[in-house]
């Protein structure tokens, strides 16, 4: 199964919301070059501040997990079919996003949810999109999937230069992950950087990552050789 979700929804905003949206880019893209220490406080995307955590995803206890996945993200909130706790499937997304901020399937799924709705801040989130990508970085750093889902997202909202820099940077912090590599090379391939896409296609499959579907797109393009 991929981690990223391809086809990403560009939202159309107010003016307004727009100039927030690039206030929000700026404050990821300055989290990202400069590497901060956790602060609960700080950030244009709300406090970290949580009555329960932040906990880091990766390295959360079973029961930290639990008591927050079972009633707020069951199966049927992640893959949006209804909410657990609200009729609003965002609010339950939320709420794992403020225990876990760089939760990578709640990620996943918030943007997948801002896409399918056609919003920026879907249904009972209360942050954009941009947001929750700002402060999984913000609070976790040094983790690359937040940078690797966010530059998924920039690349196809169309901002290349953005996406590239969050591209760089998840590949960079890797550790291997055969998922990531595979959707970093999703993401080269939307960007038309096929050598790009080829090098971390070999690094996913060389990882062991079974579905052929990178491959068989860059075997399209005459880019692959076994």
């Amino acid at each position: 199964m991929t981690l990223f979700i391809v086809g990403w929804f560009r939202p159309r905003l107010p003016f307004g919301l727009r100039l927030f949206a690039g206030a929000v880019s700026s404050a990821i893209l300055l989290t990202l070059t400069s590497q901060p220490a956790y602060s609960a406080d700080d950030g244009v995307c709300g406090a970290l501040r949580n009555g329960f955590g932040p906990f880091d995803y990766r390295t959360a206890t079973p029961d930290q997990r639990s008591t927050v996945e079972l009633p707020h993200f069951p199966p049927y909130v992640e893959s949006l079919k209804k909410g657990a706790t609200s009729e609003r499937i965002g609010h339950d997304i939320d709420f794992v996003l403020r225990a876990f901020p760089n939760h990578h399937r709640a990620l996943m799924a918030m943007a997948k949810l801002s896409r399918r709705e056609k919003r920026s801040t879907p249904l009972g989130a209360n942050y954009p999109i941009d947001c929750y990508f700002e402060r999984a970085i913000r609070f976790q750093p040094d983790d690359p999937m937040p940078y690797g889902i966010a530059g998924a997202y920039f690349a196809q909202s169309g901002q290349r230069d953005t996406a590239l820099t969050y591209l760089e940077k998840a590949g960079e912090l890797s550790d291997g992950n055969a998922n990531l590599h595979y959707n970093l090379g999703l993401a080269y391939l939307e960007l038309g950087l096929t050598e790009r896409a080829v090098e971390q296609a070999k690094r996913a499959y060389a990882a062991g990552f079974p579905l052929e579907g990178l491959k068989n797109r860059l075997r399209a393009l005459g880019a692959w050789q076994e």
